[in-house]
């Protein structure tokens, strides 16, 4: 896991699709096998995945971070939300505030939508 912990620390466009697929199947696997360590693993992978992707397109309208961030990311965080509810939640918030946008890209809600209405036990009122 700790190999892990430092692939994430560093997140390069190169291969935070693949990160954010791999660590979706690894707690999905973890999920099943109720490995906490793992989950927990896999939620900090994810919430750095997202600050990155919102750091990024700060500077970038490529609609690749959206496809990122919507398809993978944000349902990582989603069903990890537990592993850390402060940081979570200040990451997810941030979907909210993308409706105030002009065009906003209807990826991230669309997912946060799907996610959040399966995990309605793990993620409080945002």
């Amino acid at each position: 896991m700790m190999q892990f912990d430092r692939v994430s620390a560093r997140v390069h466009s190169k291969f935070a699709w693949d990160l954010a697929t791999l660590t979706s199947k690894m707690l999905e696997r973890a999920t099943q096998a109720e490995d906490m360590a793992v989950i927990v693993a896999c939620g900090k992978v994810g919430r750095r995945l997202l600050a990155w992707i919102w750091q990024e397109k700060e500077t970038s309208t490529d609609d690749w971070y959206n496809q990122l961030g919507g398809r993978w990311v944000i349902p990582l965080v989603a069903k990890t939300y537990g592993t850390n509810l402060v940081e979570s939640r200040a990451l997810l918030e941030k979907v909210i505030e993308l409706t105030q946008e002009e065009n906003f890209p209807i990826d991230f809600l669309t997912w946060l939508t799907e996610h959040t209405r399966q995990d309605v036990r793990r993620i409080p009122r945002l």
